[in-house]
């Protein structure tokens, strides 16, 4: 299984893209893993779903969260040059 984050953890984008997606954050952002949700199946496949949020936000209930797949979060990582800063 890859590498998962725990719920609490705070990682900082490095890197900016300019494409069109659902997270187009400015380096220096800072994301808290609100939940993680990981399933190993028969075959080896992994599954998980990591919810994030954009960590000045985390306590305003209003805010949307974004559920990322394991496609999604790894290139979150590479994209964003996300890096884990806090447990």
């Amino acid at each position: 299984m890859a590498q998962l984050p725990n719920a609490g953890e705070i990682y900082v984008t490095t890197k900016s893209q300019q494409e069109d997606s659902s997270i187009n954050p400015k380096i220096g952002t800072r994301y808290l893993v609100e939940d993680v949700f990981a399933e190993q199946e028969d075959h080896n496949d992994d599954f998980f779903l990591i919810t994030i949020v954009e960590e000045n936000n985390s306590d305003d209930m209003s805010e949307m969260s974004i559920e990322l797949d394991p496609d999604e979060w790894r290139n979150f990582i590479s994209l964003y040059g996300a890096e884990k800063i806090a447990a």
